[in-house]
């Protein structure tokens, strides 16, 4: 629904993209084949104020019981708003987030194939960065898209779902063919993905995330007050190296983002 900014799916279709990834499938069969998931919520959206989250479940509009996403689609165009929405929402296992989300706005660099830094703080763009998500295969897709903003991300998934060209600019990536990733770890060694490296071991299904404390680079730029941390994932050619790049203070919001890469880079390697 536009108005409300939502993008729904029927539940094994959004497991399928990681949205009901903390579940267990026999949770996600009790759902139901039909039951409208919420798969997408846009960032300033209608809902996301009043409080609904990923993965919940739409049971009702106005009082009126919904099945599916036709049905639910038809009952929001026909009533005049606004509308009052009855939502389930799975109890989270662990008290983990009930959707696991491998995206961030973070600080891009992919115009050469060196593997050290840009000399030049400006030489990195602000993008939002997407691994997978319901654009890009769901989770462990080995696609990796930019965006120049949430907002235009929002305008894609729109787009798609409306059946109409997408109308903003996305760069895309694919981690296929020998892509890994690289950062510091301890004392200066080097660690790449891969089934028998350290991050295809350990944590849920066989992989871990990077240890995101000292296991980054940094680097300071004279002009700037701090030092940045960065990452960068090693493409096969002739793709140029892909840099991901946070200020010092902001390094938990490149974490969604690796642990995305990391998934990614194991279950291609399996």
């Amino acid at each position: 629904d536009r108005l409300l900014g939502i993008v729904m799916y029927k539940p094994s279709a959004a497991a399928a993209c990681g949205i009901l990834s903390r579940h267990t499938p026999a949770t996600i069969q009790q759902l139901g084949p039909t039951r409208p998931v919420v798969a997408h919520l846009n960032g300033n959206s209608a809902a996301r104020t009043a409080g609904v989250a990923l993965g919940d479940i739409l049971t009702a509009i106005n009082g009126k019981e919904v099945r599916d996403r036709v049905e639910a689609g038809n009952l929001l165009r026909s009533m005049p708003r606004p509308v009052t929405l009855q939502m389930f929402r799975l109890p989270s296992p662990g008290h983990a987030p009930p959707a696991t989300l491998h995206q961030g706005t973070v600080l891009v660099h992919y115009k050469n194939r060196d593997t050290l830094p840009p000399l030049k703080p400006r030489e990195w763009k602000a993008k939002f960065v997407v691994v997978g998500g319901i654009l890009g295969g769901g989770a462990g897709s080995k696609i990796v898209t930019m965006y120049r903003s949430r907002a235009e991300y929002d305008r894609a998934v729109t787009d798609v779902h409306s059946g109409r060209k997408v109308s903003v600019k996305v760069k895309q990536f694919s981690l296929d063919g020998g892509a890994q990733l690289w950062y510091k770890e301890g004392q200066g060694s080097k660690e790449r993905g891969g089934p028998n490296s350290p991050a295809a071991s350990g944590g849920p299904g066989g992989w871990s995330p990077p240890n995101l404390g000292d296991g980054m680079e940094q680097i300071k730029y004279p002009a700037e007050a701090s030092s940045r941390q960065y990452v960068q994932i090693l493409m096969p050619k002739p793709a140029n190296h892909i840099k991901l790049s946070v200020p010092l203070n902001q390094t938990e919001q490149l974490r969604p983002i690796l642990d995305g890469i990391r998934l990614a880079l194991y279950m291609y390697t399996r």
